[in-house]
């Protein structure tokens, strides 16, 4: 602990080179190996001992020293590593308690306390700051601790699921920064305001909101973790998954948006980043990943629904063997109707339908191919209805489909209520689709010149429903008022509104040192 002390210290006062960090951090990780602190990941799986003994240092080098790394990049914001920090060594200390353990308990809760008394000094606006001293000791720390921690749970995935679960924001976030920096030709070990926090903040939340957002993250998935320790195998392989694809949503999410760059920063174009803007954005390898991950998670989950739960080794041989079979089905009908080529930001009605579509033919090729080849019998051996079960997969397909790619549109909707406070505020005139169209057109501006907090419209009946999340807020008899009470800078008109309409608009704009614009939608010859 004193040496990756003394290593943060030595780069607050003269700042090291990436390579040199990792240096220091590999000299601090061979102490812990050499007095006795490795992970036994290994041990009880692989025969071959000398074997098992090395695969089970190289994972513990590489825990220790990317956990340490992962605390020192979400030191970007006042306050964050400390609270993740704090809410990782309480849930340690629970599982310590859990299995007895009490001088890992005591130690758990007495580094949790230290810090929280650094977070009332570090917490925004902060009096104290962190340094590299702090997040790689703190994150050091932590790591031991998890790779000491000796499972309750005997099965495979809760092993894993665990500490994944306890440190999965700096994980995801340290992933996604990578993975960003990359894309745009820039080192993934330079500093930068790229992280999960600053996207956030970017949308129009404050630090303290941030902070209470991910700190809120942490806990559940801090949470799910315990929980996880106590349940059966056969559940924590469906909940590990699905917790950590939706929090890589999320972040992949904060990862498309536009953040404020330094002036210094030029992005760098070499052979990596052409190659992972290739598989990126042209074959759209993240999306196939992804997809994997919801045809097999709706494939176990049919399985799942379809036996009441009542799981077993040779269902889930079952399940593996009928697994390749649903993956080459699920993704030919994937490509026949075009999945791969929407945008997943622009969803709309025709893409859910073709959604819809993909996984009726899925089901349906699948329940033919059965019949065709005599397939069968395996759901005869495991006490289950093939039609119930394909019944579930569709279901679960569709949900998982249209969840994976309706989530940016429903961030962007939720978030497009917040706003940077500078933002101004307007009003739209028109109820029909043409006031549709501009809501939509302010929404999609990033970043955006004007916030549109109300529509207003000729029908008092109208009034309290929404278009696209904005709600419609009076009429054209309340725009006096309306621009009072939202601190109104301007209202935008379709050019199919009636003119003596917009006349009265005019007038209330006029005696409120208002402005109000047409929103015209024509072709022009270039």
């Amino acid at each position: 602990m004193l040496t990756i002390f003394t290593l943060g210290l030595y780069d607050d006062l003269k700042p090291l080179k990436p390579h040199q960090k990792l240096v220091g951090q590999i000299i601090a990780t061979s102490i812990v190996v050499f007095t006795g602190f490795s992970t036994d990941f290994f041990s009880p799986r692989i025969e071959n001992i000398i074997l098992a003994e090395f695969l089970n240092i190289a994972l513990t080098y590489l825990w220790i020293i990317g956990i340490t790394n992962a605390f020192n990049l979400i030191d970007n914001i006042d306050g964050l590593a400390a609270g993740i920090a704090i809410i990782a060594s309480m849930i340690l200390a629970y599982l310590f308690y859990g299995s007895g353990n009490l001088i890992l308990l005591v130690l758990s809760v007495v580094f949790a306390l230290s810090i929280a008394g650094f977070l009332i000094f570090n917490f925004p606006p902060a009096s104290i700051f962190m340094g590299d001293s702090g997040s790689l000791f703190i994150g050091f720390t932590l790591a031991v601790l998890s790779i000491a921690r000796q499972p309750q749970a005997s099965n495979l995935f809760a092993v894993l699921g665990v500490p994944v679960l306890i440190f999965l924001i700096p994980i995801v976030d340290t992933f996604m920064v990578s993975i960003t920096r990359i894309i745009e030709g820039k080192s993934p070990f330079e500093g930068g305001k790229d992280h999960t926090s600053h996207r956030l903040i970017s949308i129009g939340l404050s630090e303290k909101q941030t902070i209470f957002i991910l700190y809120s993250i942490s806990l559940v998935l801090g949470i799910s973790a315990v929980v996880l320790e106590e349940l059966e195998y056969w559940y924590s392989l469906v909940i590990v998954p699905i917790l950590v694809i939706a929090l890589a949503l999320f972040v992949a999410y904060l990862g498309q948006l536009k953040i404020v760059i330094e002036d210094s920063y030029m992005p760098r174009k070499n052979k990596v980043t052409g190659v992972v803007v290739r598989l990126t954005y042209q074959i759209r390898l993240l999306e196939v990943v992804l997809d994997f991950f919801v045809i097999s998670i709706s494939w176990y989950l049919a399985i799942l629904f379809s036996t009441s739960f009542m799981m077993n080794i040779q269902k889930l041989e079952f399940y593996l063997a009928s697994l390749p079979f649903i993956l080459i089905i699920a993704y030919v009908s994937s490509y026949i109707f075009g999945v791969y080529r929407d945008v997943w930001k622009y969803i709309d009605v025709n893409d859910i339908f073709q959604i819809m579509k993909v996984v009726f033919l899925s089901v349906i090729i699948c329940i033919v191919g059965i019949a065709i080849f005599g397939l069968d019998v395996g759901f005869r051996n495991n006490d289950m209805h093939p039609i119930s079960v394909f019944f579930h997969f569709g279901v679960f397909y569709f949900i998982g489909l249209v969840g994976t790619r309706a989530i940016f549109k429903l961030l962007d909707d939720m978030f497009n209520t917040r706003k940077n406070e500078n933002t101004p505020n307007i009003l739209v005139y028109g109820g029909d689709d043409y006031g549709g169209v501009i809501v939509d057109w302010f929404k999609n501006q990033e970043p955006p010149d004007y916030l549109v907090t109300g529509i207003i419209v000729d029908d008092k009946r109208l009034v309290g429903c929404q278009i696209h999340g904005v709600k419609i807020v009076g009429t054209v008899l309340d725009v006096g008022k309306l621009i009072k009470k939202f601190n109104i800078v301007g209202v935008v008109v379709s050019d199919k509104k009636e003119f003596q309409h917009v006349e009265m608009i005019k007038k209330a704009c006029e005696n409120n040192n208002c402005w109000v614009k047409y929103m015209i939608f024509e072709l022009k010859n270039v």
